[in-house]
C-alpha cells in the first residue's frame, strides 16, 4: 500500500477519536500507528472473534471471499475496497445486499475514507441489512456441515462417479479463463479504432480537397 494511502486512512481515522480502529499489519517495526491513540495494529488478529464483538461497529475489507463470508455469516456491515480478482463482484453484490459501502482504491483519500466511516456508522441500514443477510444464511434450508458430510457420504458409497466433478477442472487453460473472449473483444476493439481512424483521415482528405478548391478559385 502506497504512503499516501496508508496516511489518508489513518488521518480519517484520527476524526473518530471515540472510535478504536483494528489494522492487521504486516510489520510490527514500521510502527505505522504511532502518534494515533485510537489505532492498534498487529501482525495477525482473531478476524472471527472480531467479528462476533457486540461493539464490533464495521469491517474494512478488500471484499475477499473468506472476509465476505465471515462478515454476511456475523452481520456485520462492511466497507469494500477491492483490488483485483473476484473482490470487486463480491463489494458489488455486498452493496447491493445494502450490507456495504464500495470505495474505489484509485479514489482513497481522507474525506473518502470519513464519508464512508460516517455513513456505514450513522446509518443504521446497514447494520439492518447485514443482520438480516446473517439471519438468512443461519436459517438456509441445509447448513454447510450437513452439506459436507451428505456429500462426503456419497462419495463414499458410489466413489468416483463423476458427478460430483465441475466443469471447470476439464476445461482448458485458453477457455478457463477466458483468453479466446479476450483476444475476440480485442481484435473488435482494434478494428474499431482502425475503422474509426481510416474515416476520419478520408474526411480530413475530402476537407482538405474542399479548402484547396477554394483557394485555387480566391
Amino acid at each position: 500500500m502506497p504512503a499516501e494511502m496508508k496516511k489518508s486512512f489513518l488521518e480519517a481515522f484520527a476524526e473518530f477519536p471515540e472510535i478504536n480502529f483494528l489494522w492487521k499489519y504486516e510489520k510490527d517495526e514500521d510502527q505505522i500507528a504511532k502518534g494515533y491513540k485510537n489505532v492498534f495494529t498487529g501482525k495477525w488478529l482473531p478476524q472471527n472473534d472480531i467479528l462476533d464483538h457486540p461493539k464490533l461497529l464495521a469491517f474494512i475489507s478488500h471484499g475477499g471471499m473468506n472476509s465476505v463470508m465471515e462478515g454476511s455469516t456475523k452481520g456485520v456491515p462492511m466497507i469494500c475496497i477491492p483490488v483485483f480478482g473476484d473482490q470487486n463482484h463480491n463489494s458489488i453484490f455486498l452493496v447491493r445486499r445494502g450490507t456495504a459501502i464500495k470505495l474505489e482504491k484509485s479514489e482513497i483519500s481522507k474525506e473518502s475514507v470519513v464519508a464512508a466511516i460516517k455513513e456505514i456508522v450513522s446509518n443504521q441500514k446497514y447494520s439492518k441489512n447485514a443482520k438480516l443477510l446473517s439471519k438468512m444464511v443461519a436459517a438456509k434450508p441445509t447448513k454447510a456441515e450437513e452439506r459436507v458430510v451428505k456429500y462426503a457420504e456419497f462419495a463414499a458409497q458410489f466413489g468416483d462417479t463423476g458427478t460430483l466433478q465441475t466443469q471447470g477442472r476439464y476445461q482448458s487453460f485458453w477457455v478457463l479463463y477466458s483468453i479466446d473472449v479476450i483476444v475476440f473483444l480485442v481484435t473488435v476493439i482494434a478494428i474499431a479504432i482502425i475503422l474509426i481512424i481510416f474515416v476520419v483521415k478520408k474526411m480530413l482528405n475530402v476537407l482538405k480537397r474542399i479548402f484547396q478548391t477554394k483557394q485555387k478559385k480566391n
